[in-house]
């Protein structure tokens, strides 16, 4: 860990892409704890929700409302993913229609990527997404991609010859970066699964 001077000295002589790496690996060591804490915090809300439902004073409307924030901070805790109460009631809907094809992880990557839910009841419903959500994972797709080969290639470069460490370290952020991308791409994938499997439930039920 760098200490304050080596950190003033670093500013002084401009070095901000060092600084910037130094930041993102910082980050990337503390994210358990980020995550740690922000889970106690979620699972706090929990304990207070269910307060509320048994409190003889709240209100039958109100019980109610409550009692769907909790299945979505349920759900939130074991996939890792907030969804609006309407999102989280199509998924099961979706799922009833294609679980023997198509797993549950599927629905969860795609909820991600916040498609329409119009007519989600008729059998002919189909994922949609608008062409700015689309671009968007096909954006991350094909950027992803790029960036992970050009990080492996510089890395695997600044292994076998004499370069300085902040290219090994650039390559190395460059690596994380592609792949965050490539698994914010996934719904792209996930979506024409899904699709697929309504298709065919579709033609199973004529």
């Amino acid at each position: 860990m760098l200490s304050v001077v080596e950190w003033v000295e670093l500013f002084e002589k401009h070095q901000y892409g060092t600084i910037s790496i130094l930041i993102f690996i910082t980050i990337l060591m503390n994210s358990k704890r980020i995550f740690e804490s922000y889970s106690d915090f979620k699972k706090h809300r929990i304990l207070t929700i269910k307060a509320a439902l048994s409190d003889d004073e709240v209100s039958s409307k109100m019980k109610a409302h409550l009692k769907s924030e909790l299945n979505v901070e349920h759900f939130r805790l074991i996939h890792g993913v907030k969804l609006s109460v309407p999102m989280l009631n199509a998924l099961f809907i979706l799922n009833s229609r294609i679980e023997k094809s198509v797993s549950f992880k599927h629905l969860v990557i795609m909820s991600k990527s916040s498609p329409s839910l119009q007519d989600i009841d008729n059998e002919s419903y189909r994922i949609k997404l608008s062409r700015f959500d689309n671009f968007s994972l096909l954006y991350n797709l094909v950027l992803g991609c790029i960036i992970l080969l050009m990080g492996i290639t510089v890395l695997i470069f600044s292994l076998s010859f004499g370069v300085p460490i902040s290219t090994t370290m650039l390559s190395v952020v460059s690596i994380f970066l592609g792949l965050i991308m490539l698994k914010e791409s996934r719904p792209f994938f996930s979506i024409r699964f899904i699709n697929d499997a309504l298709n065919d439930y579709q033609n199973l039920t004529k």
